[in-house]
């Protein structure tokens, strides 16, 4: 179904020109069908990742879209290459899962092939401007969500440990949980 169009016949007789043989068309019916094809530039504008795009876009250059100001307000641009859907998608490809979110690696560079990739939720919420918390684990710089996940601790336990309890990061991680040190 063509969607946008409101009027059953209209649609109806569109639909039925796209799927005809274009020989067996009316000279207006061939116009029409090439008009409505002209328009078609990558038939996903009803995709996730085309939504993902399209908010990315919004973000970063519309001052009344409601996010604006934690984006293009802040100086967060999209690189020219991907002002169109088609060369975003060329370089971005499709998203892994559903589950999947744009994700700029720095958080205060640009929307580009080389700072963004597909991430999870929990693995974008590591990387906000809002987080405050980091360990270093093993030589590693991380979240107290992340440590505490490879730990197999809740990472309030690790967070309560260190900030409520003023235990240091080994004493945290070295008593075992309804241990106390």
């Amino acid at each position: 179904m063509i969607s946008g169009m409101r009027d059953p016949k209209v649609r109806e007789d569109l639909e039925r020109i796209l799927k005809a043989d274009p020989s067996t068309l009316s000279g207006r019916e061939r116009q029409r069908r090439a008009a409505h094809e002209a328009k078609r530039t990558h038939g996903m504008c009803h995709t996730s990742e085309y939504r993902i795009w399209q908010q990315m876009w919004n973000r970063c250059t519309n001052p009344k879209y409601h996010s604006f100001h934690r984006y293009g307000g802040r100086g967060i641009t999209v690189c020219s290459r991907w002002e169109t859907f088609e060369a975003f998608y060329e370089d971005m490809g499709p998203k892994p899962a559903p589950g999947h979110t744009l994700e700029r690696k720095d958080n205060d560079g640009p929307y580009s092939k080389d700072n963004c990739r597909w991430a999870t939720r929990f693995e974008q919420g590591q990387n906000t401007s809002k987080t405050t918390d980091w360990v270093v684990l093993n030589g590693e710089r991380l979240t107290f969500a992340v440590a505490s996940r490879r730990l197999g601790l809740k990472s309030w336990t690790l967070a309560n440990r260190v900030h409520r309890d003023g235990w240091t990061l080994e004493q945290a991680i070295a008593t075992p949980l309804g241990g106390r040190r």
